[in-house]
């Protein structure tokens, strides 16, 4: 009798991969702040920093897989990844408002843009789970579809990674002027989320350069 192999369910996989990271991220934030840490701050710094590495995964394996055939198998955890850590990222902005700025709305003036680029960062992410749906992609076609995500997704992203950048810099040069040794997890993330933007750059200038070869071969073959 021939065995029924499941088939693999991408939501599964990610939200079991997250149940690892989350506890793991909230656990290495609270080793690295030396200072007592209420459980909700533990807790969201968890699903904040998930949040934002799985959609940093979800950009960069298009990327790699530009180059690499073994990263294939996994394009198709993209959209599950970007829809999971839209969710994360939007419990870290609902909960932060909560635990953050309503104690101390002061808060709102001293980081205007850090928030101001967060939120923004936070509605694009929402427009790009709302056009997810097949009967957008099928009105759009699946050519301009894909564009536009791109655009959004980078642009959502390119303004998340600034949002860590305002918020994190006094933190990040704390810790360079200290003596300790782990580094805060905020700075672990933005050098993630670095390197899915350069390697998206690298991607870029590639596919200029490989399309201005072939449009001269073309002229030159016609001639």
């Amino acid at each position: 009798m021939t065995s029924l192999k499941s088939k693999p369910n991408p939501w599964k996989d990610i939200i079991l991969f997250s149940l690892t990271t989350i506890p793991l991220f909230s656990v290495y934030y609270v080793g690295t702040v030396y200072k007592s840490v209420p459980p909700i701050e533990m807790v969201l710094k968890g699903f904040t920093n998930t949040g934002y590495l799985l959609i940093g995964f979800s950009l960069l394996l298009g990327s790699l897989a530009k180059f690499w055939n073994f990263f294939d198998k996994f394009l198709h955890y993209r959209k599950q990844l970007g829809i999971v850590g839209f969710i994360y990222i939007l419990i870290h902005g609902f909960i932060g408002t909560i635990i953050y700025i309503l104690p101390n709305p002061a808060i709102l003036w001293t980081n205007y843009w850090a928030i101001a680029l967060g939120v923004s960062g936070l509605y694009i992410l929402f427009i790009c789970y709302a056009i997810s749906e097949i009967v957008v992609i099928q009105k759009l076609g699946p050519k301009n579809w894909r564009r536009l995500m791109r655009y959004l997704s980078y642009t959502a992203f390119i303004l998340g990674t600034i949002h860590i950048y305002l918020a994190k810099l006094p933190v990040w040069q704390n810790y360079i002027n200290s003596e300790i040794v782990f580094p805060p997890l905020s700075l672990i993330v933005f050098s993630f989320g670095l390197v899915v933007l350069l390697f998206r750059f690298y991607v870029f200038i590639y596919d200029a350069l490989h399309l201005g070869h072939n449009t001269v071969k073309a002229v030159i073959a016609k001639n």
